[in-house]
Formats: structure tokens, C-alpha cells, sequence
């Protein structure tokens, strides 16, 4: 199997784990708590939209107005004025995320449904409270329980009055809250949504023309033979004739929005019809805020029903007026969303605008030991304090009227990222060396966060984050590993087999040559009779391609020892001038036979050193037998004895062929010969150059080449000096 094959191999598992994974909920969890938490600490703070304003009931407004910390304690005449007050300065819309139970009636309550009346604009909450049923048999025999959901009204004389009434579901600790929903249970509008259907109205006429233009599109008579269609051509004739005033007055906000679920909830024709109409406005269409209420409201409906929060930054960024300022006649200001703390900081400035706003009214406070509604969530300041339930649902408001909760990738682009993840961080980690596989995918995860960090900062995109770099980098990086390790164990058992293999073919061989060398030398010497010219020639042959295969026997036997290690030196004091001169006598017949003359420099002297002299002696003479091989006739080899601060070197240098750059590392490989027809006539082995490096090494030294073709080579080991 190729080294791709099997990196490819290698890459789908990593993508198909990684996606394993991202579909288990370990993997959805730990992107949520991790992935999302980062984005987030990444991205910082963003200004949220102008028309959301909290208006917090808190322990500074209760010290200031003499009231007890309670809020539910408060008078509810207080909150009259409020309404009276915020509806005289224009604001959009007025939600209360605190319940208002039933009791005894009393004259504030009064004034408080008054002003409710009319405001029409006040969404009031609903409280939801979980009820367990114990389920018995005919025998009355408690068998199971069941788990209902109970909606409570907030006071009658309130509810009544008000445009809406709205739950706002909420998680509490040890969760952190990642998620707000758009419809309760009940399919009912939850308070964001509520309140978005209602600050929406102000484009409902615009929402009935399109309604109109799509009914009578000439599409709509292919719209018979679907059901769903005709459903929701139905409920948009319904909805035409539904008025603003009528929504208002009639308590309709439910109605409408189950009217505007059944057209736009699902795929229909008048949907694609009156999303092409807002994609392409005419000239006679509304201003663009306008179209883009119109399309956050209609794409309510077409997305899902839990959505995940995009937080704008720590408690109070979202603009904060404490409740006893907002209660001052000239409106003295607007908190600092600035992110900090202290009471001073928050104090609104002087003539702040309510009008066109929408208004959440609900406990926050500015401190953790005053906090009662807090919620767990990333921007909780690490001395406790989090963000509170109103600001919250003020933060999922304002998500809606953008258009933009955290959005995770969809089904088919996630499944994609993942395996590309995977597949190209798999490939690379089995492709290259470790270090350069790391380099590479640190590289292809700083461009994926890079992305990531992006898409999400610009259009709240959330691109995975926690298995590609928790999950499919490590498990690529260990299943490179131990591919490795299997392979370089499954090649140690080879080149041991192998080496096994030779070493014993090598030494039952040394035997047979040993004898016919030995009678070789008998006929030469003459022993059985005069020999002729021709038989002399032959005998002549035989015996040196006899010694020429005794030499490949040795080569082979020491490159045995070499790879089972069992291979040792005998050390002790030498002169490497004198072992140089030594292997030159023993080489010199060959190199006159060629014309060529050996010189020797010697700066270093006499070169002592601790080794082995057998062992760098076969060095030697590996190398310079080589270089008269491969050098021309009348020709000269140099060799020379050098010596630094720490080792000597011995340099032997030829006039011959040279070698070729891109051979240089590869030479010392064992059974490595170059392929050029200028050196084929120069037999060898291939295993003297891998058998010099080795016993060089073995003695704590170095050897290298520099080489230029057609000027000759220049081979050179260091030993370190040791005596």
C-alpha cells in the first residue's frame, strides 16, 4: 500500500470520527460549553440596537423611592405611573418580565389597568409552573407519573388589559444559558416574541399589501394540488382582513401569530412569493428599516423554534435605566452601557429618548450580593455577577429585530466542515514528518479559527470548533504515530530476516571460495604440472573474480553485524597517518595499473586517535578504493590529514566523474549504486560507502561528500580527538 493510500485512509477515519462525534451529544455539549464560550470570549463586546432599553428594578431604586427590596412588594400604582410616563414619551412597546399574582383588590391595581388600558402596547408575564400527575390503573394503583406544564395568568384586572400576556422559559443554574425559545409549549409566542409581534405592528399594513400581491400572484392556481397551500392561502385571506386596531384592541397578538406560523412556518408557495416580493422591493416599497422588520418577522416563522443567543457583552450593555430614573420627569439620562460597575456610572444621561423604544421591565441588579434573577451564562463576570432574567429576554428581542442569533452551520455544511477537518489533518500528519505535519496543521487551524472567528463575528455564523482541534488533531496525530510504529516494526523484522539470511548465506560461502582460492593457488603454483599461457590467463580470471566475490562475502557479513548490532570495536591508541600510508602500499599496484598518483598532506601530523584499527582500516580503504575506481587514467587521488580544536579529518580528494547533486543523499545507503553509463563498467557492491558511515559513526564521528560532475569527489570523516 502506497504512503498516500494510506494517509487518505487515515484522513476519512479522522472525518468520519470527528463527525461521529459532533452528532453524539458529548460533541454538541462540549461545543456549546467550549466551541461557542471561546467565539464569544474571541468577539467581545457588540453594540446591541438602539430600540432596546431594560429599565431595572433594583436595590438603588428602592433606597432611593423608600421602597422594601422586594419588587413584588412594590406598589403597583408605581408601575401606573411608569406606563403613563413612558407611553407620554412615545415608547414602542412596554414588557414586564415579572408576575403579577392575584390579591385582594386594591385602588394601585386599579390605576395599574388603567394605565394598561391605555398604553396597548403592555405585554404582561405568564408564569409557567411544573406540575407531576401520578397515573393510576383501575385498581388505583399509582402505575407512573406525568410531567404537565401549568400556565399561571398574572392578576385578572391586569391580564385583561393588556395587549398580551407571554412565558419567558428559562434554564436555571448549574446550566448556562446558550438558548431562548420564539413559542412556548403551547405554540404560544414567548415574551421576546411577543414583544417583537407587537413592535412589528407598525409595518403590519405592509404585511397585509404583501399578503395581497402574493394571493393574487398568478403561482397561486398551481397552489390546488398541495393541501398545505391551500391551508395557508386560507389563512392569509383570514389574515387580510385582520386590522391593526383590531389586533390591538381584541387581544390579538396570539392570533396573528398562529396565522402567520401556518403561512410561513412551513414551505408554501405564497412564503416563496412574499420572500422574492422583500428580496426585490419596488420603488413604491417602504423605507428599508421597514423591509427589514417585515423580513426578521416573516424569517421568525421560517427558522427554528430554539435559537441560540447572541449576547451583546456583560450585565448592562444592553442600555440600563434604573426604575427611579426612569420614574424622574425630564427622563435624566440613560445608563452607560459601558460594562462597569458601580451605581455612579450607570446613572442615565439627562433627556433620554423612550420613543419608538421597546421597554423591558424587570429585576437587575448592579452588584452579585443584590442579585436575585441571575442567570449562569459566558459573559458572568468571574465575581459572580450574571446576566438577569430581563436582560436576557431584552438580548433575545433585540436578536430577533436583527435577524441574528448564533446561527450553527447547517446540517449538510457542518457534516462538511468536519470531514474536510479531518480528511486534510489526517492526510498531513501521515504525508510529512511529525514536526512538519504539526507545522502545517497549527497553520490550517489558525486559518480555520480565523474563519470561524470571523463568520462569527460578522453574521453570527458558528463554525465547530471543539472537534476539530480537541478531537480529529489528536486522533490524527496517534493514528499517524502508530501506523509509524507498525511500519517501522514490520521493517525491523524484515531487515532482521534479511540480514539473518545474508549473515548465513555469507558464512556457508566463505567456506567453498576458501577451498577454491586454495586450489587456484596450487595450479598457479604448479603442483600438478607445467601450465600454459591460456591456462595461466584463465586461472588468472578465476582468481580474481574469486576474490571479488570473497570481498562481497566480507561486505555482506560486516553489513549483518552492522543492522543486528552485533557488531563491536576494539579500541586502542593509532596513528591514521600511518594506518593512511599502510592501506595506500596495500592499494598502490591498483593505482599504478590506472597511471594515478596518490599524494598525502598531512598539517594534523600523525593523527592519534582511540580506535579501532581494523574498523578504520576497512574506512579507508573503502574510500580510497573507490576513488581509484572512479577516477580516470593518469588521474591523481590527494589525501589529506587535518586536525581542529577537537577531532581530526581525513579528506580524500579525486579527479574523477564526480557525482550528481541530487545523489549526494542517498549514496550511503546500503546496496545504493548510481545509475550512469559512465560509471558502469566500475563494479561493486553498494554497501562500502553505508559500511564506512557506519563505523565511522560507531567511533563518534562524521562523514560527508562534496561532489561537482566531471570535476571529481571529495570524501571526508571526522574522529574525534581522544587521547
Amino acid at each position: 500500500m502506497t504512503q498516500l493510500r494510506k494517509a487518505v485512509i487515515l484522513g476519512l477515519l479522522t472525518g468520519i470520527f470527528g463527525l461521529l462525534v459532533s452528532l453524539m451529544p458529548i460533541g454538541n455539549n462540549l461545543e456549546e460549553e467550549i466551541g461557542l464560550g471561546l467565539l464569544f470570549k474571541l468577539r467581545g463586546k457588540r453594540q446591541p440596537p438602539s430600540e432596546v432599553i431594560v429599565i431595572s428594578l433594583d436595590k438603588e431604586s428602592a433606597d432611593n423611592l423608600n421602597l422594601p427590596l422586594d419588587p413584588r412588594k412594590w406598589p403597583r400604582s408605581l408601575h401606573a405611573e411608569l406606563v403613563r410616563k413612558l407611553i407620554d414619551e412615545g415608547a414602542g412597546v412596554i414588557a414586564f418580565d415579572m408576575f403579577f399574582d392575584d390579591r385582594p383588590l386594591a385602588e394601585d391595581d386599579i390605576l395599574f389597568s388603567r394605565a394598561i388600558r391605555g398604553a396597548s402596547n403592555v405585554i404582561l408575564l405568564e408564569y409557567i409552573k411544573k406540575e407531576t400527575i401520578p397515573l393510576k390503573d383501575l385498581s388505583g394503583q399509582v402505575t407512573s407519573e406525568m410531567t404537565v406544564e401549568k400556565k399561571s395568568e398574572p392578576a385578572s384586572l391586569l391580564a385583561k388589559e393588556a395587549v398580551d400576556l407571554a412565558a419567558f422559559p428559562l434554564p436555571k443554574f448549574p446550566l448556562r444559558v446558550n438558548r431562548f425559545w420564539t413559542f412556548d409549549s403551547a405554540d404560544s409566542p414567548t415574551m421576546p416574541a411577543s414583544a417583537f409581534h407587537v413592535f412589528a405592528l407598525q409595518v403590519h399594513d405592509e404585511l397585509i399589501e404583501l399578503l395581497k400581491m402574493a394571493l393574487d400572484h398568478p403561482k397561486i392556481a398551481l397552489a390546488g394540488k398541495d393541501q398545505v397551500d391551500i391551508s395557508s392561502l386560507d389563512e392569509a385571506r383570514r389574515l387580510i382582513g385582520l386590522k391593526k386596531e383590531d389586533i390591538i384592541n381584541g387581544k390579538k397578538i396570539h392570533e396573528l401569530s398562529r396565522g402567520l406560523k401556518e403561512i410561513f412556518g412551513k414551505k408554501t408557495l405564497i412564503s416563496d412569493i412574499v420572500m422574492e416580493a422583500l428580496k426585490n422591493p419596488k420603488e413604491s416599497s417602504p423605507d428599508p428599516q421597514r423591509i427589514k422588520i417585515l423580513k426578521a418577522l416573516i424569517k421568525m416563522y421560517k427558522s427554528s423554534n430554539s435559537r441560540y443567543l447572541n449576547f451583546y457583552g456583560p450585565p448592562r450593555t444592553i442600555t440600563t435605566i434604573p426604575y427611579f430614573q426612569a420614574l424622574q420627569p425630564d427622563s435624566q439620562g440613560a445608563a452607560n452601557p459601558d460594562g462597569h460597575r458601580g451605581a455612579e456610572e450607570h446613572r442615565p444621561k439627562k433627556g433620554f429618548d423612550f420613543k419608538d423604544k421597546v421597554i423591558f421591565i424587570g429585576v437587575s441588579e448592579i452588584s452579585q450580593h443584590e442579585q436575585r434573577d441571575g442567570f449562569y451564562t459566558i459573559f458572568s463576570d468571574p465575581n459572580g455577577l450574571d446576566l438577569s432574567g430581563v436582560e436576557i429576554c431584552a438580548t433575545a428581542f433585540a436578536n430577533l429585530l436583527e435577524d441574528m442569533p448564533v446561527k450553527p452551520l447547517g446540517f449538510s455544511f457542518h457534516i462538511l466542515a468536519v470531514l474536510i477537518c479531518g480528511f486534510a489533518i489526517g492526510v498531513i500528519c501521515l504525508l510529512f514528518p511529525p514536526i512538519t505535519a504539526m507545522l502545517y496543521i497549527l497553520g490550517i487551524m489558525i486559518l480555520y479559527s480565523g474563519l470561524a472567528y470571523s463568520q462569527f463575528k460578522i453574521a453570527g455564523i458558528w463554525f465547530p470548533l471543539v472537534i476539530p482541534i480537541i478531537f480529529q488533531v489528536p486522533l490524527a496525530l496517534l493514528g499517524a504515530a502508530f501506523w509509524r510504529h507498525i511500519e517501522i516494526n514490520k521493517e525491523r523484522k524484515i531487515i532482521q530476516m534479511k540480514s539473518e539470511f545474508v549473515s548465513q548465506v555469507s558464512h556457508d560461502l566463505r567456506t567453498p571460495l576458501t577451498v577454491i582460492k586454495g586450489y587456484i593457488d596450487n595450479l598457479r603454483d604448479g603442483i600438478i604440472g607445467d601450465l600454459t599461457e591460456k591456462q595461466k590467463e584463465y586461472l588468472s580470471r578465476i582468481s580474481k573474480n574469486t576474490d571479488r566475490l570473497s570481498r562481497l562475502m566480507n561486505d555482506l557479513l560486516d553489513t549483518s553485524r552492522i543492522e543486528s548490532g552485533r557488531i563491536k570495536l576494539k579500541l586502542g591508541p593509532l596513528s591514521l597517518y600511518n594506518l593512511i600510508t599502510d592501506v595506500i602500499e596495500d592499494l598502490r599496484p591498483v593505482a599504478a595499473a590506472k597511471n594515478l598518483e596518490i599524494i598525502v598532506n598531512r598539517p594534523g601530523g600523525e593523527g592519534w586517535v582511540k580506535g579501532d584499527q581494523e574498523k578504520l582500516e576497512q574506512v579507508i580503504t573503502n574510500l580510497l578504493e573507490n576513488a581509484i575506481k572512479f577516477t580516470h587514467q593518469g588521474g591523481h587521488v590527494t589525501i589529506t590529514l587535518q586536525k581542529d580544536q577537537r577531532s581530526f579529518n581525513v579528506s580524500i580528494r579525486d579527479t574523477g566523474i564526480g557525482i550528481p547533486l541530487e545523489e549526494h543523499s542517498r549514496i550511503f545507503d546500503r546496496f545504493y549504486r548510481i545509475e550512469q553509463d559512465s560509471i558502469m563498467e566500475a563494479k561493486g557492491t553498494g554497501l562500502g560507502l553505508f559500511i564506512a558511515k557506519t563505523l565511522v559513526e560507531l567511533h563518534g564521528g562524521q562523514i560527508y561528500v562534496t561532489s561537482e560532475v566531471g570535476k571529481g569527489s571529495e570524501f571526508s570523516f571526522t574522529l574525534p580527538i581522544s587521547l
